[in-house]
Formats: structure tokens, C-alpha cells, sequence
């Protein structure tokens, strides 16, 4: 980049392996990998990675303790309006209204006053299942951009639970079992206690997982409602609720009950016209724990600083949006991924990353590449085997067996003679095409702009 002149509110950051680095003060936000002094915005594992010393909620911290069993790093856990000082910065933590505990990072420079809010996954929408957003002024913005498309203006939360909420009661005045998929910590909660809240006559069952998030969150004074334990064999389902994450709605016992359920996801991802086929459910409902498009703009106008920078989803499409609006604003990230100086005085986007990162939905799998990427970068056997071992704690059987497959590099059955799963690059552009409704000469534009062999 172009050398330019220092301001006095101005930051610097350092990129490594997609991760950030707050140059001088040698904070990495929300990294995923290991790193010596790391801020964690929240207790979901994509955003969790063994750190020397973590800075974050007190509440995260409780989570993180019980989803990964991880009594070893050093924390420096904040309550929301706890103040800290750290290698010539002020640290405090607001609620960032994700999930249950979710902070966003607000830094002030001691030396000259300059201020820098790091959002990490946040919903500016109240919700039951989380303390509610907290904006602040600051010089700088680095913002989530997960929705950050016209297209996901997510419609109001009270009309789709609405909606949740006839399709239970449809479902079970059918004889039939509604169930939500949804992650076990944060959307799992927030499904308990709205639905409860508008309709206090439904009963529910949740999967082991979920009632496991459920002590924790509830030990943070959340005021859930009873729930029952989903174990068929032991109690039936029917007339109940049922709350399962994503990998338990597609287990081999809810297969066995197919004729007599009725599958529902709960993600902002809905708004896709495609979604039930993407997810193979009877239904999709776009209630989100991340901000929507407008609400990114909104929350911009409030915190109202001099430069933004865009992480996760549509950050170019975003920033881009943003500078018609006369706001500087750039991806935080490239593909590239060397050292960088992000000045106040750059110019152009020819100065700045312009790759846009995956803008894939959480995922189990993702869970799993996760794991896979902190193995690889830590160092000492002893510590691989914990890592991995707290990992294969937390899964449930089936996911727990997929999960064995493929850390051995062993994906197909025992006592077959299967090599290679015979899967061309001709069997997956088609999969693509029928996935997204694409033409193929739409799929060939947008192939060949990521210059892909089309």
C-alpha cells in the first residue's frame, strides 16, 4: 500500500491467515487461530480457539467452560460496563445482542482519546435470547456484514414467530410433531422463551445438546421455560415442541419418525427462495440472531464513525454500499492475507482487499473445519489430543461417527471395496445449477469473475 501520512486517530492492523491483529496493542479479534492475547466475542465454536490469554464476557467465559471443557487458558473476563486497561488501551465490552453473553469490543486509545468498536456477530433487534445490542460513537467501525445484501431485509421477529407458532399448533392438533432446528446456545433459547412468551400453552422437548446450553444459560438468569428431554424411547414426543440443532433433525431417530413430523429450520438464511430444498424441511423460518440489512445501516448511522471495515458475508457488498452513501468503508481482510496498514488517509479501492469471505451459514461442518484448522496450527501432541478429545466430547453419536470417518481419512463403509466417490466436476456444477436455480449461462458469468474453469 501507498505510504501515507499517521492521524492521530488512527489504527493499524495486521492480517495473518484471515485473522486480525490490532497493531501496538497485539489484540487479535476474534481469531480463529491459537494466538497469545485474543478478544472472543462470543461462546459459539466457530469463534473459539485456545488462546494463551482471552479476553471477553464473564458470561462467555461460563459457556466456554461448559462447551469445551477449557479450565486451562487464562481468561480476563468483563461484565458489560467493566472497564480494563491493556498495553496503552482502555478495553470495555458491550452487549452485542447475538446470543446469550455476546460482547462487542469498544477500545480507547489513552494517548490521544481515539475510540474503535468491534461488533463480532451482533443483532441490533431485541430478543429474548440475548442482552440487548448497545451501541456507542466511535472513530472506527469494524462491523459484521454476515446479511449485509439488500435481499436479507429480515421482516419483523413478532410476524415469524407468529408463523412458528401456527405451524406447532397446526402441527400438533394434526397428530403430528413440530420440530425446530436451530443451534443448541443462543437461537435454541430464544425459540424457548419467545414462543413460551406468546403462547405459554406449548409444551416442549429439546435435544440433549440444547438442555445442556439450557442449565448454563438459564444460570445467567434467563428465565426459560420447562422443558423435557427428547428421548422417545423413554417419553413420547407427541403433543410437545420439539428444539433440535440442524444435525439431530437429520438423525436416523427423527428419520424413523418422518410420517408423523413436521421439520422446520430457524435461520435469517430462509429468506433464500430455496432454502427448504437447501435445508430438506417442510418449512423456513428467517428469524436470525444477526443484524439485517437494513439494521446494518441503521447501526452505522448510530454509531456514526469516520472509516468502517466490513468482516464475514458480504463485506465487499457492503462497504461498497456504504461509500455510495458518501461513508468510507472497505473489507477488513483479503485473500492475499499480508501484512497491512489501514490508514485514514488511503485512497481508492485499488489501495484496499477486495475478496469477498465465505458468507456460508454456521455449520456442524463448519464446526468440524474449525477443529481441523486449531489441530493443525497448534503445537505438542499432548495438546492436539485435548483439543480434539474436548471436540468428540461434545458430539451426539451420529455426527460423533462422521466425525471419526473422516479424522481418519476412512469415509466409506467397512468391508467395501469403495476408493473414490466417483464425483466429477460435471456431477457438481449440476448440483450447483439445481441448488441455486441458476442458468447455465448465469453460472458461467459468476465463474468466470472468481476466474474458475466454467
Amino acid at each position: 500500500m501507498s505510504s501515507v501520512k499517521t492521524t492521530a486517530d488512527e489504527f493499524r492492523f495486521r492480517i495473518e491467515k484471515g485473522d486480525a491483529e490490532l497493531v501496538g496493542a497485539g489484540l487479535w479479534l476474534d481469531p480463529h487461530h491459537p494466538r497469545e492475547l485474543a478478544f472472543i466475542s462470543h461462546a459459539h465454536a466457530d469463534h473459539f480457539a485456545p488462546h494463551g490469554k482471552t479476553i471477553c464476557s464473564t458470561a462467555t467465559r461460563l459457556l466456554i467452560e461448559s462447551r469445551f471443557q477449557n479450565r486451562g487458558n487464562e481468561f480476563l473476563s468483563l461484565d458489560f460496563g467493566e472497564r480494563l486497561t491493556q498495553e496503552g488501551y482502555e478495553i470495555e465490552l458491550l452487549p452485542a445482542g447475538h446470543i446469550p453473553g455476546s460482547a462487542m469490543l469498544f477500545l480507547t486509545r489513552l494517548e490521544d482519546g481515539a475510540t474503535l468498536l468491534h461488533t463480532g456477530d451482533f443483532k441490533t433487534r431485541p430478543a429474548f435470547g440475548a442482552e440487548s445490542n448497545i451501541a456507542r460513537r466511535a472513530d472506527w467501525l469494524i462491523m459484521e456484514t454476515t446479511f449485509g445484501v439488500p435481499k436479507f431485509c429480515l421482516p419483523p421477529s413478532d410476524e415469524v414467530l407468529e408463523e412458528m407458532i401456527k405451524f406447532a399448533q397446526e402441527a400438533i392438533e394434526e397428530e403430528e410433531i413440530p420440530i425446530f432446528m436451530a443451534y443448541s446456545l443462543g437461537k435454541a433459547q430464544e425459540i424457548l422463551m419467545s414462543l413460551h412468551a406468546k403462547s405459554p400453552g406449548l409444551k416442549f422437548q429439546v435435544h440433549s445438546s440444547v438442555a445442556k446450553m439450557n442449565e448454563v444459560v438459564a444460570s445467567l438468569g434467563y428465565a426459560l421455560p420447562p422443558c423435557d428431554l427428547f428421548a422417545p424411547k423413554e417419553r413420547s414426543p407427541k403433543g410437545h415442541v420439539l428444539v433440535m440443532p440442524p444435525s439431530a433433525g437429520r438423525s436416523r431417530v427423527v428419520r424413523q419418525m418422518k410420517k408423523t413430523v413436521r421439520l422446520a429450520m430457524v435461520s435469517g438464511w430462509g429468506i433464500d427462495s430455496g432454502a427448504k430444498y437447501r435445508y430438506q424441511c417442510d418449512e423456513v423460518f428467517p428469524l436470525s440472531d444477526h443484524a439485517g440489512y437494513d439494521d446494518l445501516h441503521a447501526f452505522v448511522d448510530e454509531v456514526n464513525p469516520s472509516r468502517v471495515y466490513t468482516i464475514h458475508g458480504f463485506c465487499n457488498e457492503f462497504a461498497r454500499d456504504l461509500r455510495q452513501r458518501g461513508i468510507e468503508a472497505w473489507p477488513l481482510a483479503g485473500e492475499t492475507q499480508l501484512e497491512m496498514e489501514l490508514l485514514s488517509g488511503s485512497t481508492g479501492l485499488d489501495d484496499s482487499p477486495s475478496t469477498v469471505e465465505s458468507n456460508r451459514p454456521v455449520s456442524e461442518f463448519s464446526d468440524f473445519t474449525s477443529i481441523c484448522e486449531t489441530i493443525s496450527a497448534t503445537t505438542g501432541k499432548t495438546k492436539k489430543r485435548e483439543l480434539l478429545a474436548d471436540y468428540l466430547r461434545s458430539l451426539e453419536e451420529e455426527p460423533l461417527v462422521l466425525a471419526a470417518s473422516y479424522l481418519s481419512g476412512k469415509p466409506f463403509p467397512a468391508g467395501t471395496n469403495i476408493r473414490s466417490f466417483s464425483v466429477g466436476w460435471a456431477l457438481i456444477r449440476q448440483a450447483l445449477l439445481d441448488l441455486t436455480g441458476l442458468t447455465r449461462a448465469q453460472y458461467r458469468q459468476i465463474s468466470s469473475s472468481q476466474a474458475d474453469a466454467a
